[in-house]
């Protein structure tokens, strides 16, 4: 690759940073991106965004894909809350990831 093409290249990158930048910034000035409802969230040491223990979220999703019904327990995770105490042998097993993991939309 010679010195010229190197330029070129990086001046490729540089200007599809600045594009991509600029569009964020407004985006968000403008407000088009929907909001993240924070009422829903926490603040965690450990995770960005972690439910609110003992949350009920129902809605429609922003673009009025599907319905929304999410019930968090009093961990902040979804479903019924664990039981404490197990039998001898039970195994409890945790799924950890993104809004698939998640269940976004289900």
């Amino acid at each position: 690759m010679t010195r010229s093409s190197l330029y070129r290249f990086l001046a490729v990158v540089a200007v599809c940073c600045v594009t991509v930048a600029a569009v964020e910034a407004i985006v968000r000035v403008i407000g088009i991106a929907p909001p993240l409802p924070v009422q829903y969230f926490v603040a965690d040491s450990v995770l960005p965004h972690k439910p609110r223990p003992g949350s009920v979220v129902t809605g429609r999703s922003v673009f009025d894909e599907f319905d929304l019904d999410y019930r968090h327990n009093s961990w902040g995770f979804r479903g019924e809350d664990p039981i404490q105490t197990l039998p001898p042998g039970t195994v409890r097993i945790v799924g950890v990831g993104d809004s698939f993991t998640y269940g976004l939309g289900v």
